[in-house]
């Protein structure tokens, strides 16, 4: 049995990811953020609760990752998310507050963003935020920020028209594909450091922090109009001109992508105030696709820090081996859930009852597959959230779910052919399901547990192409075994039949009343939003719009040369690397 089919991951592009406390899925206390008045300032970053490292960072040195190829450079023609290579030389007007976690307060691990708790949030591009009214945004911008000193700009500084141009040009592009009614209305620099802008009311809290930077992993971010004034556009590496802290300067298709420092980056470490950073001299992206290339170059130090899981091919036998021969210092986080997912908008499939939903979730024994397949290394209950400090304040414990959840988390065939009974399928019934090719090894297992209660389920692999298309066209016949995200809970994906995320689709008009509610509380009262994404979970649990499998663990392996890094992953690489220095002389004395 090919085990490692199946551990979920997360891609590592030009990003550092899958890194967490070492706590791997213990159990969080929920905790509820204060009321966000009308009026949001940007908070500044708080002091570390714990006491900075004795060890004296150091400058210098090469940082080297793995990533992939970018599909572009310029984010006006490509959606964000596929031209991540530019988040090193990059910034945005809202990032997370880096005190905030485990370097300082740890009231989150920062491996997923900020998920929608604003409070964790602080200045970037701008050191504060308002909403003065209902239909108005204002950012006020950091002064002394400058453009990276090459031509044509020369490190001028950023002012409030550069935001202004950029948010324009954003709001126009080919690939902004947010409807018309969801866009802001106008921009406006009212002087050199503040930004106005006019958005529909319903959406106004979420764009402030969309617009702001903090919604999504590989954001938009601001550069100069004079690139594209004088190129018409930023398709070519060489014409990148940011204002983060690596500047791009060597880019060599299908092999490796290269940033060095920026001497003008305007932040400061916060756990050495005296100091600018980042440290390292140079950023370097090597572009390996095959896995086995991959953790050779962890194993012999080509690599300093790797993520691992199902992206990479690598499963937790890898790891464990890696753990068991090496000297490299690891951290395991809750991957992302993979559930199986059946079409709720057929009438005419057998999934459109609650009650075959629910004996298909009665007919698996997860603590089997936890026990079993996975080694120990996953959790059979999913909540949907896991039960770690970045979602404590909207995690609820199985024994406090309704016990119609809780029963769902109960293997039982016996009452699973009952509920089949009841629902009019005494004998069962055949379905399909679509997946990857490296899925079919783990679909067989849940297949003979299916099988039990009489329900024959065809696997059905798709090459890698042809599962992509699927999954955005969302064309799959009966179920696809397919990611549920769990990035920013607040977004509501996989329950707004509008989104490709919604692989069931499901709608519902609570579960809509909710997400409307919750947008028009975003930057206004985090508490009551949090209070309603409780809520919202344990009733979406009920409705069984999935069928709940393991939720299984990613990796972060690094050597420990590496410092300034206490397990925080982002996907904006120019945010975590800005901290982290390599120590030469361990690095010396450890080296393969």
């Amino acid at each position: 049995m090919k085990k490692s089919t199946v551990l979920a991951g997360i891609v590592v592009s030009t990003v550092i990811l899958s890194m967490i406390l070492a706590a791997c899925g213990s159990g969080g206390t929920p905790t509820t953020s204060g009321t966000q008045p009308t009026q949001t300032t940007g908070q500044q970053p708080t002091q570390p609760v714990t006491t900075a490292t004795s060890e004296k960072p150091q400058y210098g040195g090469t940082l080297t990752i793995t990533g992939g190829d970018p599909l572009s450079w310029d984010q006006y023609y490509t959606v964000a998310i596929n031209t991540n290579a530019l988040g090193p030389t990059g910034n945005v007007l809202i990032e997370p507050d880096w005190m905030k976690g485990p370097a300082g307060s740890k009231e989150t691990t920062w491996t997923r963003g900020a998920m929608g708790r604003y409070s964790l949030l602080t200045g970037g591009l701008a050191t504060s935020w308002d909403m003065p009214d209902g239909q108005t945004i204002v950012y006020h911008l950091r002064k002394g920020v400058r453009f990276q000193n090459r031509p044509p700009v020369n490190g001028r500084e950023l002012t409030a028209d550069d935001v202004v141009w950029n948010l324009q040009r954003y709001n126009t592009a080919p690939s902004n594909t947010t409807k018309p009614e969801q866009k802001p209305t106008s921009f406006k620099a009212t002087d050199k450091y503040t930004v106005e802008i006019k958005v529909p009311t319903a959406v106004q809290g979420s764009l402030l922090y969309g617009l702001g930077g903090s919604m999504a992993a590989a954001t938009n971010y601001f550069w100069p109009h004079e690139v594209i004034d004088q190129y018409g556009d930023m398709k070519d590496w060489k014409h990148v001109i940011g204002t983060g802290p690596f500047i791009l300067s060597d880019y060599v298709n299908g092999s490796s992508i290269t940033y060095i420092r920026n001497p003008d980056f305007w932040a400061k470490d916060p756990l050495h105030p005296e100091n600018q950073v980042p440290y390292i001299d140079k950023l370097q992206t090597l572009i390996i696709t095959d896995t086995s290339t991959m953790l050779s170059a962890l194993r012999t130090g080509k690599i300093d820090i790797q993520g691992l899981g199902r992206a990479q091919g690598v499963g937790w036998e890898d790891a464990a081996l890696l753990m068991k021969q090496t000297k490299l210092e690891y951290i395991k986080k809750v991957a992302d859930l993979i559930w199986l997912w059946g079409r709720l908008d057929k009438d005419n499939l057998p999934f459109k009852d609650i009650n075959v939903r629910r004996a298909m979730n009665m007919a698996i024994d997860r603590d089997l597959l936890v026990k079993t397949y996975y080694g120990g290394t996953a959790t059979a209950y999913t909540a949907p959230w896991p039960p770690t400090p970045d979602y404590a304040p909207i995690y609820t414990p199985l024994e406090e779910q309704p016990p119609e959840v809780q029963e769902l988390f109960t293997y039982n065939p016996d009452k699973a052919k009952k509920l089949l009974t009841d629902a009019g399928y005494p004998s069962g019934f055949k379905t399909n399901v679509v997946c990857g090719t490296t899925s079919v090894d783990f679909l067989s297992l849940i297949r003979e547990m299916l099988l039990k209660v009489n329900i024959d389920m065809e696997i059905k692999p798709l090459e890698p192409g042809a599962m992509q298309g699927v999954m955005a066209g969302r064309t799959h016949e009966q179920m696809i075994y397919s990611l549920f995200l769990l990035s920013t809970p607040t977004n509501m994906n996989w329950v707004r039949s509008e989104l490709q995320d919604d692989r069931a689709m499901y709608e519902n008009p609570y579960t809509r009343e909710v997400y409307n509610k919750v947008q028009s509380l975003i930057g206004k009262d985090e508490a009551q939003i949090n209070q309603l994404m409780k809520d919202v979970s344990k009733f979406i649990l009920a409705e069984v719009i999935g069928i709940m499998l393991p939720q299984t663990y990613n990796y972060t392996m690094w050597w420990p040369w590496l410092k300034g890094y206490h397990g925080e992953g982002f996907e904006d690489a120019g945010f975590a690397t800005r901290y982290m220095w390599i120590d030469q002389s361990v690095k010396k004395s450890m080296s393969p």
